[in-house]
C-alpha cells in the first residue's frame, strides 16, 4: 500500500505523485488502524491528502478489490481535497470495528474532487461523509449494517447512487 497510519498518528501529503503496483493483498491503499483498543477511544488518526495524483496501476490482480481507504478499530479523520485518483473504483472506504461496545467514527471530507467507489461501514462503526463540490458515484452503507452514517452534500455536489444506500 501507499501508507499505513497506526494509533493517533497523522499523515499530510500535498502536491505529490504517488503510485503503487499493489504486489500483495493489502487491506487498503491507505490503511488507518489501531491495535491498542483502550487508547483508540480517545484519539483520532488523521490522513490529509491535498492536490495529489494518486495512481494504482491496473496490472495488479488486487486493483479492483483493494479499498482506497481502509479504517480499522480507530476513530479517524480523512480529508481528500483536489486530488486526482486512479484506482479500481470498487471500494472507496471500508470501516471496520471489532468491539461492538466501543464503536468508532470515521469522518471523511471530500472537496473539489470527482470520485467513485462504495462506502462500507460495519455494524460496530459510524461514518460521517461530507461532500463539498464533489461528484461522487457509488453506494453508502449498502448492507444497512452501520451504527450510523451521515452524508452531507453541499449545493454544488452530486451523488450518483448506484445501489441501495442507507443513511
Amino acid at each position: 500500500n501507499i501508507a499505513t497510519i497506526f494509533q493517533a498518528n497523522k499523515i499530510t501529503l500535498n502536491n505529490s505523485f504517488l503510485e503503487t503496483n499493489l504486489l500483495e493483498d493489502k487491506k487498503g491503499i491507505f490503511t488507518i488502524s489501531s491495535i491498542e483498543e483502550e487508547y483508540s477511544d480517545y484519539t483520532n488518526a488523521q490522513l490529509f491528502l491535498e492536490n495529489n495524483t494518486i495512481k494504482v496501476n491496473n496490472t495488479s490482480e488486487y486493483f479492483k478489490t483493494t479499498p482506497l481507504l481502509y479504517v480499522e478499530n480507530t476513530n479517524s479523520k480523512i480529508n481528500l481535497d483536489k486530488n486526482k485518483i486512479t484506482y479500481g473504483d470498487e471500494i472507496l472506504l471500508s470501516v471496520i470495528t471489532s468491539n461492538k461496545y466501543r464503536p468508532k467514527t470515521t469522518t471523511l471530507t471530500i472537496t473539489d474532487t470527482t470520485i467513485k467507489g462504495n462506502i462500507l461501514v460495519d455494524t460496530n462503526s459510524e461514518a460521517r461523509i461530507n461532500l463539498n463540490n464533489v461528484t461522487y458515484t457509488g453506494t453508502v452503507n449498502g448492507n444497512n449494517e452501520s451504527q450510523s452514517v451521515d452524508v452531507i452534500l453541499d449545493k454544488t455536489s452530486k451523488w450518483y447512487v448506484t445501489g441501495h444506500s442507507y443513511i
